[in-house]
């Protein structure tokens, strides 16, 4: 009985531990996502950009806790104190749930961590040349399609048989790991567009708006011209006047 009561303590202590770890990582994930969602300066500055608050905690940095808070819960919801409960049926799937999802999360937020760590490198690194410019999609590129294969197909543990809050925080992380998992995909894409734009080569038009005549966000077009993109550099041909141009200086001076 002593035995027993002494296993049951430590137990309930590993469980408390886990609990307080869990909540502090979902605390960092949260003050994160408030920074992500309401200033894009801010997140801009959390990635490493000019910042007036030097003691601000940059996005990876936020990660990196969020993910040893998980690690931590992880680990003590995993401990030998814990594992003998995952034989019971009620209890025991409530604790293989906690112990896959804080996994996950804990994956999820080192991935990304890491994956920040080096989009910042690549926001203040030179983008004066073409090849600069190249050199940075590519490297982007490799970052994005590490952290898609980094948090792809994770286990999120049983789905069926969860108590109320537990259920509600597996589902709430299921949502939250399918729009990451979204919105990593079409970043991908639009980063690849990106690529083939600068590589090139390729001609555009350019029109030019005079900004004394905007009206509803844009103004005349009175200048064209073309604009050649290739291997990253951006050259801009002649710009001569459009034939609406010339009909609007007609019309302001009565001309026929």
């Amino acid at each position: 009985m002593v035995v027993t009561l002494v296993w049951l303590v430590m137990a309930g202590l590993q469980l408390i531990s886990a609990a307080n770890a869990a909540r502090r990582g979902m605390d960092a994930t949260d003050a994160l996502r408030q920074v992500a969602s309401e200033d894009l300066t801010d997140l801009a500055d959390s990635l490493g950009g000019p910042s007036d608050d030097v003691e601000e905690e940059t996005a990876a940095a936020t990660l990196s806790r969020a993910a040893d808070y998980f690690s931590d819960a992880n680990h003590r919801i995993g401990s030998p104190w814990v594992r003998p409960l995952y034989l019971l049926p009620v209890l025991g799937r409530q604790l293989r749930s906690v112990d896959a999802l804080s996994s996950a999360a804990a994956v999820t937020a080192s991935e990304a961590a890491s994956a920040t760590s080096e989009l910042e490198s690549i926001l203040t690194s030179s983008t004066a040349t073409g090849g600069n410019r190249l050199d940075a999609i590519a490297r982007s590129q490799q970052v994005l399609t590490m952290l898609q294969d980094g948090i792809d197909d994770l286990d999120l543990g049983p789905t069926e048989g969860l108590l109320g809050p537990l259920a509600n925080a597996h589902n709430r992380f299921a949502r939250e790991y399918t729009r990451v998992n979204d919105t990593l995909a079409s970043t991908l894409t639009a980063v690849n567009g990106v690529e083939d734009f600068l590589s090139g080569p390729t001609d555009y038009l350019m029109l030019a708006a005079n900004n004394a005549e905007m009206r509803a966000g844009s103004g005349m077009y009175l200048q064209a011209g073309d604009i050649r993109i290739a291997d990253g550099n951006f050259v801009v041909g002649e710009l001569n006047p459009t034939p609406a141009s010339r009909a609007h200086r007609i019309h302001r001076h009565g001309g026929s």
